[in-house]
Protein backbone atom coordinates (compact mmCIF):
# COMPACT_ATOMS: atom_id res chain seq x y z
CA UNK A 1 0.00 0.00 0.00
CA UNK A 2 0.95 3.89 -0.20
CA UNK A 3 2.00 4.06 3.48
CA UNK A 4 4.39 1.64 3.22
CA UNK A 5 5.70 0.70 -0.16
CA UNK A 6 8.28 2.95 -1.94
CA UNK A 7 6.34 5.16 -4.72
CA UNK A 8 9.12 7.06 -6.26
CA UNK A 9 9.23 5.45 -9.46
CA UNK A 10 8.12 4.04 -12.67
CA UNK A 11 9.15 0.58 -11.93
CA UNK A 12 7.77 1.23 -7.78
CA UNK A 13 4.50 1.31 -9.40
CA UNK A 14 4.19 -1.17 -11.76
CA UNK A 15 6.23 -3.17 -8.46
CA UNK A 16 3.30 -2.82 -6.83
CA UNK A 17 0.42 -3.91 -8.93
CA UNK A 18 2.47 -7.29 -8.83
CA UNK A 19 2.60 -7.33 -5.70
CA UNK A 20 -1.17 -6.57 -5.58
CA UNK A 21 -1.52 -9.54 -8.10
CA UNK A 22 -0.39 -11.82 -5.16
CA UNK A 23 -2.26 -10.13 -2.98
CA UNK A 24 -5.88 -11.36 -4.63
CA UNK A 25 -3.78 -15.13 -4.61
CA UNK A 26 -3.70 -14.67 -0.95
CA UNK A 27 -7.62 -13.41 -0.30
CA UNK A 28 -8.76 -16.50 -2.09
CA UNK A 29 -6.17 -18.91 -0.29
CA UNK A 30 -7.20 -17.00 2.95
CA UNK A 31 -10.94 -18.29 1.99
CA UNK A 32 -9.74 -21.90 1.47
CA UNK A 33 -7.84 -22.53 4.87
CA UNK A 34 -10.52 -20.58 6.75
CA UNK A 35 -13.36 -23.23 5.14
CA UNK A 36 -10.46 -25.71 6.57
CA UNK A 37 -10.63 -23.78 10.17
CA UNK A 38 -14.41 -24.18 10.16
CA UNK A 39 -14.05 -27.81 9.41
CA UNK A 40 -11.49 -28.79 12.15
CA UNK A 41 -13.64 -25.97 14.38
CA UNK A 42 -10.99 -23.84 14.60
CA UNK A 43 -11.98 -19.92 14.01
CA UNK A 44 -11.53 -16.23 14.19
CA UNK A 45 -13.58 -14.71 17.29
CA UNK A 46 -17.17 -13.12 15.75
CA UNK A 47 -15.93 -9.76 17.19
CA UNK A 48 -12.89 -9.80 15.13
CA UNK A 49 -15.00 -11.30 12.17
CA UNK A 50 -17.29 -8.16 12.45
CA UNK A 51 -14.25 -5.94 12.49
CA UNK A 52 -13.38 -7.32 9.56
CA UNK A 53 -16.76 -7.14 7.27
CA UNK A 54 -17.48 -3.22 8.52
CA UNK A 55 -13.65 -3.05 7.05
CA UNK A 56 -14.40 -4.61 3.77
CA UNK A 57 -17.64 -2.41 3.59
CA UNK A 58 -15.40 0.85 4.11
CA UNK A 59 -13.36 0.00 1.45
CA UNK A 60 -16.38 -1.35 -1.00
CA UNK A 61 -17.99 2.04 -0.61
CA UNK A 62 -14.83 4.08 -1.94
CA UNK A 63 -15.49 2.74 -4.79
CA UNK A 64 -12.45 3.37 -7.49
CA UNK A 65 -11.54 6.51 -7.51
CA UNK A 66 -11.70 7.06 -3.89
CA UNK A 67 -9.87 4.07 -3.55
CA UNK A 68 -7.17 3.54 -0.72
CA UNK A 69 -5.64 1.84 -3.09
CA UNK A 70 -5.77 4.52 -5.77
CA UNK A 71 -4.15 7.29 -3.80
CA UNK A 72 -0.64 6.53 -5.37
CA UNK A 73 -1.47 7.61 -9.16
CA UNK A 74 -3.39 10.56 -7.49
CA UNK A 75 -0.19 12.53 -7.32
CA UNK A 76 3.09 11.45 -8.91
CA UNK A 77 6.48 12.40 -7.96
CA UNK A 78 9.02 14.00 -10.21
CA UNK A 79 10.87 10.48 -10.95
CA UNK A 80 7.65 9.69 -12.88
CA UNK A 81 7.49 10.81 -16.29
CA UNK A 82 4.21 12.36 -17.44
CA UNK A 83 4.13 10.20 -20.73
CA UNK A 84 3.73 7.35 -18.11
CA UNK A 85 1.58 8.72 -15.81
CA UNK A 86 -2.20 8.10 -17.89
CA UNK A 87 -1.12 4.32 -18.40
CA UNK A 88 -0.51 3.42 -14.75
CA UNK A 89 -3.62 5.69 -13.85
CA UNK A 90 -5.62 3.62 -16.25
CA UNK A 91 -3.52 0.39 -14.84
CA UNK A 92 -4.57 1.14 -11.20
CA UNK A 93 -8.45 1.90 -11.83
CA UNK A 94 -8.60 -1.05 -13.94
CA UNK A 95 -7.23 -3.29 -11.51
CA UNK A 96 -9.06 -2.06 -8.24
CA UNK A 97 -12.64 -1.66 -10.70
CA UNK A 98 -11.87 -5.49 -12.41
CA UNK A 99 -9.87 -7.51 -9.80
CA UNK A 100 -9.36 -5.79 -6.60
CA UNK A 101 -13.31 -4.81 -5.33
CA UNK A 102 -14.30 -8.29 -6.80
CA UNK A 103 -11.95 -10.07 -4.58
CA UNK A 104 -13.14 -7.70 -1.26
CA UNK A 105 -16.62 -8.52 -2.42
CA UNK A 106 -15.92 -12.19 -2.49
CA UNK A 107 -13.90 -12.10 0.92
CA UNK A 108 -17.23 -10.19 2.44
CA UNK A 109 -19.98 -12.10 1.30
CA UNK A 110 -17.74 -15.30 2.79
CA UNK A 111 -17.24 -13.65 6.29
CA UNK A 112 -20.45 -12.46 6.45
CA UNK A 113 -22.62 -15.36 5.13
CA UNK A 114 -20.43 -18.50 6.27
CA UNK A 115 -18.17 -17.57 8.43
CA UNK A 116 -19.72 -15.41 11.04
CA UNK A 117 -22.36 -17.73 12.09
CA UNK A 118 -20.38 -20.61 12.68
CA UNK A 119 -17.11 -18.14 14.16
CA UNK A 120 -16.56 -18.90 17.98
CA UNK A 121 -18.08 -16.50 20.63
CA UNK A 122 -15.20 -17.07 23.01
CA UNK A 123 -12.20 -14.55 22.46
CA UNK A 124 -9.03 -16.30 23.95
CA UNK A 125 -6.71 -18.51 22.35
CA UNK A 126 -7.01 -20.89 24.68
CA UNK A 127 -10.75 -21.77 23.86
CA UNK A 128 -10.54 -23.09 20.63
CA UNK A 129 -9.00 -27.12 20.17
CA UNK A 130 -5.33 -26.84 20.52
CA UNK A 131 -5.15 -23.55 21.38
CA UNK A 132 -3.27 -24.34 24.73
CA UNK A 133 -0.33 -25.07 22.79
CA UNK A 134 -0.39 -22.68 20.12
CA UNK A 135 -0.39 -20.05 23.29
CA UNK A 136 2.81 -21.95 25.08
CA UNK A 137 4.36 -21.99 21.13
CA UNK A 138 3.45 -17.99 20.65
CA UNK A 139 5.14 -16.96 24.24
CA UNK A 140 8.09 -18.88 23.11
CA UNK A 141 8.48 -17.55 20.00
CA UNK A 142 7.59 -13.79 21.11
CA UNK A 143 9.58 -13.31 24.40
CA UNK A 144 12.28 -16.21 23.10
CA UNK A 145 11.91 -17.49 27.12
CA UNK A 146 10.54 -20.66 28.64
CA UNK A 147 8.22 -18.09 30.59
CA UNK A 148 4.63 -20.37 31.38
CA UNK A 149 1.94 -18.04 30.81
CA UNK A 150 1.06 -18.23 34.32
CA UNK A 151 4.12 -16.61 35.30
CA UNK A 152 4.38 -14.19 32.54
CA UNK A 153 0.80 -12.97 34.21
CA UNK A 154 1.82 -12.86 37.24
CA UNK A 155 4.86 -10.61 35.93
CA UNK A 156 2.12 -8.76 34.75
CA UNK A 157 0.21 -7.94 37.98
CA UNK A 158 3.63 -7.21 39.77
CA UNK A 159 4.16 -4.47 37.57
CA UNK A 160 0.70 -3.10 37.44
CA UNK A 161 1.06 -2.85 41.21
CA UNK A 162 4.51 -1.78 40.87
CA UNK A 163 2.75 1.74 38.67
CA UNK A 164 -0.03 2.18 40.50
CA UNK A 165 1.85 2.23 43.57
CA UNK A 166 4.00 4.97 41.38
CA UNK A 167 0.86 6.89 40.65
CA UNK A 168 -0.29 6.81 44.05
CA UNK A 169 3.02 8.69 45.26
CA UNK A 170 2.45 11.35 42.72
CA UNK A 171 -0.90 11.36 43.38
CA UNK A 172 -0.03 12.32 46.80
CA UNK A 173 2.96 14.71 45.81
CA UNK A 174 0.58 16.75 43.89
CA UNK A 175 -2.00 16.87 46.52
CA UNK A 176 -4.62 15.63 44.35
CA UNK A 177 -7.72 14.84 46.30
CA UNK A 178 -9.75 12.32 44.22
CA UNK A 179 -8.59 8.64 44.21
CA UNK A 180 -6.35 6.61 41.79
CA UNK A 181 -9.15 6.58 39.32
CA UNK A 182 -9.96 10.18 39.32
CA UNK A 183 -6.44 10.94 39.00
CA UNK A 184 -5.80 8.97 35.79
CA UNK A 185 -9.18 10.42 34.22
CA UNK A 186 -7.83 14.54 35.41
CA UNK A 187 -4.01 13.14 33.60
CA UNK A 188 -6.15 12.21 30.70
CA UNK A 189 -9.00 14.55 30.39
CA UNK A 190 -7.66 18.02 31.69
CA UNK A 191 -7.29 20.95 29.35
CA UNK A 192 -3.35 21.53 30.48
CA UNK A 193 -2.55 17.85 29.80
CA UNK A 194 -3.51 17.93 26.16
CA UNK A 195 -0.95 18.00 23.29
CA UNK A 196 -0.94 21.70 21.97
CA UNK A 197 -1.17 20.15 18.45
CA UNK A 198 -0.78 16.66 16.90
CA UNK A 199 2.43 17.59 15.56
CA UNK A 200 3.86 18.22 19.65
CA UNK A 201 2.24 14.96 20.39
CA UNK A 202 4.23 13.55 17.42
CA UNK A 203 7.13 14.87 18.33
CA UNK A 204 6.81 13.78 21.95
CA UNK A 205 6.47 10.18 20.65
CA UNK A 206 10.15 10.84 18.79
CA UNK A 207 11.51 12.17 21.98
CA UNK A 208 10.82 9.25 23.52
CA UNK A 209 12.24 7.64 20.40
CA UNK A 210 15.85 9.25 20.59
CA UNK A 211 16.06 8.77 24.43
CA UNK A 212 15.03 4.73 23.74
CA UNK A 213 17.60 4.48 21.00
CA UNK A 214 20.41 6.23 22.95
CA UNK A 215 20.14 2.84 25.69
CA UNK A 216 18.24 -0.11 23.97
CA UNK A 217 21.84 -1.48 22.69
CA UNK A 218 22.80 -2.17 26.43
CA UNK A 219 19.44 -4.51 26.80
CA UNK A 220 18.98 -5.65 23.25
CA UNK A 221 21.43 -7.49 20.51
CA UNK A 222 18.86 -6.89 17.79
CA UNK A 223 16.82 -3.21 17.54
CA UNK A 224 14.48 -2.11 14.40
CA UNK A 225 16.84 -0.72 11.33
CA UNK A 226 13.95 1.79 10.26
CA UNK A 227 13.76 4.56 12.26
CA UNK A 228 9.65 5.51 14.00
CA UNK A 229 7.04 6.66 11.48
CA UNK A 230 3.95 7.74 12.70
CA UNK A 231 1.22 7.81 10.56
CA UNK A 232 -2.64 8.40 10.83
CA UNK A 233 -4.99 5.18 11.04
CA UNK A 234 -6.71 4.66 7.03
CA UNK A 235 -10.06 5.78 7.45
CA UNK A 236 -11.50 2.30 6.50
CA UNK A 237 -10.82 1.17 9.66
CA UNK A 238 -10.61 3.77 12.37
CA UNK A 239 -13.45 2.85 13.95
CA UNK A 240 -12.56 -0.71 14.60
CA UNK A 241 -9.23 -0.55 14.81
CA UNK A 242 -7.35 -1.10 18.27
CA UNK A 243 -6.45 2.47 20.16
CA UNK A 244 -3.18 2.10 19.86
CA UNK A 245 -1.03 -0.37 17.82
CA UNK A 246 2.07 -0.85 16.20
CA UNK A 247 4.20 -2.31 13.23
CA UNK A 248 8.13 -3.90 13.36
Amino acid sequence: GEGIAPFGSVADYDANLARLEGYLVYLDAAIARMREGLAAGVTQPKLVVRNVVEQLDNLLAEGVESSTFYKPVLKFPDAVPAAERPRLTAAYARFIRERLNPAHERLRAFLRNDYLPRARDSVGLAQMPGGTALYRHLIARMTTTELTAEEIHRIGLEEVARIQAGMERVRRQVGFSGNRQEFARHLTSGPRFAPKSREAMGEAFFEIDRRVRAVVGREFTRVPRSPLSIRPVPTFKERTAAGGSYQN
